[in-house]
């Protein structure tokens, strides 16, 4: 009876599982662009001293993301492979500081499940997609400035897709306290502009670790060039403790699409977090989804973050991800990407007390307590 169960659990989680479909495969290199430059600056700031992040995204059955092209389904593996480093340190012992980002992510669908060598297949694509930039700041002012280019580069493009070359776009942003301003250009014309206002308070960044400034709103403008969807509004509410978030966006142009979600961490470090999400499709459906992180691994089920990054993905396709996300003050400071505070982290001090002439250890051990332990 359970071998009966477990075949029939499985037969209806590939029933309903979601089909990749071509068109989203070609245009999910335009929404991972924009992603990247999203964590780019939420991981950099003037007071941050390093980042470092992977993800690589584990769809075990070849029926969990079956390509529809027009010869029928083919089992097979849409997958992400996710690197990301940012690195700043001061100049001479100086207030201004040199820093340096690199963001590359591995994409596509493959017939055969793979990490390193992706096979040749005439239904796959496989692309990989840079962002680099070089950044200075002064943690004293809270001002930085950003350059930096993204390139897209297809390693191997399948006969059901147009053909791709290497392309360049560059990019420039200036931050100032909670105002950021981020513009990316291909060739001599803009194809996106972001306007962030993060007005929340954050120890991290020498705010307030309590009070009403941290319930204080962060909000964000996207316009984008050419798009179906050229404005996009962002909107992230801490409402209790900075444990507690109302995320969400909206896109003005298209009104029925939105996602929203609400936030959930052990600590003001969200290392470990629970996600319930909300998403509003191009049909007009409303899905929902749900989502489990801690430092090393994250599983989620139709959220709309997936929808978003791994090709419109939804239904019953459970996503496993090995990932991590760290942020860094210092060696004493750990914190994921975007949150308020770090980790707890305790150190004790023990200094060790040596007998003087005439004393012994005997004695020396009846008169001193080190932590509140004899």
């Amino acid at each position: 009876m359970r071998i009966l169960l477990i075949l029939l659990l499985s037969w209806a989680v590939s029933a309903l599982a979601w089909t990749v479909q071509p068109q989203d495969l070609v245009s999910q290199p335009a929404r991972t662009r924009e992603s990247q430059l999203r964590e780019f600056h939420e991981a950099f700031k003037p007071e941050y001293d390093s980042y470092l992040g992977f993800d690589w995204m584990l769809l075990p059955k070849p029926d969990e993301s079956r390509l529809q092209s027009p010869y029928g389904i083919h089992n097979g593996f849409a997958f992400r492979q996710r690197f990301a480093i940012f690195l700043q340190n001061p100049i001479d012992s100086s207030v201004y500081r040199m820093g340096f980002a690199w963001w590359v992510e591995r994409q596509g669908w493959q017939n055969e499940d793979f990490l390193f060598i992706p096979p040749t297949s005439e239904m796959g694509v496989v692309r990989d997609i840079h962002t680099l930039a070089l950044t200075a700041s002064n943690a004293k002012k809270s001002w930085a400035a950003v350059a930096g280019l993204q390139w897209q580069n297809p390693e191997q493009v399948g006969s059901l897709y147009p053909a791709e070359g290497d392309s360049l776009w560059w990019f420039s942003e200036a931050d100032w306290k909670s105002l950021g301003v981020q513009a990316v250009f291909h060739r001599e014309a803009w194809t996106q502009v972001r306007a962030t206002v993060e007005l929340e308070a954050r120890a991290l960044r020498g705010g307030d670790s309590t009070g009403w400034k941290t319930y204080l709103p962060d909000l964000e403008a996207l316009v984008t060039r050419d798009s179906a969807d050229p404005l996009r509004l962002g909107y992230r509410q801490n409402i209790w403790r900075q444990r507690l978030y109302l995320d969400g966006s909206y896109w003005v142009m298209q009104g029925e699409h939105a996602n929203g979600s609400l936030l959930m961490y052990t600590d003001a470090s969200h290392l470990v977090g629970l996600e319930l999400g909300a998403r509003r499709r191009d049909n007009g459906k409303l899905s929902w989804g749900v989502g489990i992180e801690a430092p090393f691994a994250r599983v989620s089920f139709n959220l709309p973050r997936e929808y978003d990054q791994l090709f419109h993905s939804h239904g019953s396709t459970i996503l496993v991800e090995l990932h991590m996300s760290l942020g860094a003050i210092s060696k004493e400071s750990l914190f994921r990407r975007n949150a308020p505070r770090s980790a707890p982290m305790e150190t004790d001090k023990i200094k060790k007390v040596f007998p003087k002439d005439g004393e012994n250890e005997s004695t020396l051990g009846k008169n001193t307590s080190i932590g509140g332990l004899p």
